[in-house]
């Protein structure tokens, strides 16, 4: 696939970046996609999606440093991830076994959150998210959904680990609290 990119690109500088690039982080990429979809298939679709977007803006890419092109890979595998998502309805962030599987701790601030997810879809859990501040939603998206580790988060997002745990902490109580507001964190 490589070599198709490769084809796209006419400067032989610009192909030595972009190889660069392509190895430093397609398997990241990957992994990123897969853990959002969960299906081997699509998170292919949206690694080449990625990888398309990146040859036709890589010009300005190319100009930015390290930790800015990383952020910006992340962010534009997450944004593909959710439309490819949307387009095929298939929102399978976290299935129904999974849930069935998890050990909650009634003293655990996480339990309403995961007493909600019980008797709630997905998509609703999905969509409070997604109306926090960026910073939030991110570190939210990572660790409910990906189930990252704060150290992963902080490197995937190049942030401070104090960071990544200080913003899971902070989000996580914004989360609850505004499923409590809406009526679905009544945990019987």
């Amino acid at each position: 696939m490589l070599s198709l990119y490769l084809s796209m690109i006419e400067d032989p500088v610009d192909k030595l970046q972009f190889e660069d690039l392509f190895e430093k982080y397609n398997l990241e990429i990957m992994r990123y996609a897969m853990a959002l979809t969960r299906n081997h298939q699509d998170a292919e679709d949206i690694c080449q999606n990625v990888w398309m977007i990146i040859i036709n803006h890589f010009d300005a890419i190319k100009v930015r440093d390290n930790e800015k092109i990383k952020a910006y890979i992340v962010k534009t595998t997450k944004n593909e991830a959710i439309d490819f998502l949307n387009k095929n309805k298939k929102r399978q962030f976290m299935s129904d076994e999974n849930i069935d599987n998890l050990d909650i701790n009634p003293n655990s601030f996480d339990s309403v959150l995961m007493a909600v997810c019980q008797r709630e879809t997905v998509d609703t859990i999905y969509k409070c998210i997604n109306s926090l501040d960026e910073k939030y939603r991110d570190v939210l998206d990572f660790y409910y959904i990906n189930q990252s580790s704060p150290k992963d988060i902080a490197a995937f997002l190049c942030i401070d680990v104090k960071t990544a745990r200080k913003r899971i902490e902070r989000g996580r109580a914004m989360l609850i609290s505004m499923l409590i507001k809406r009526g679905e964190g009544n945990v019987d």
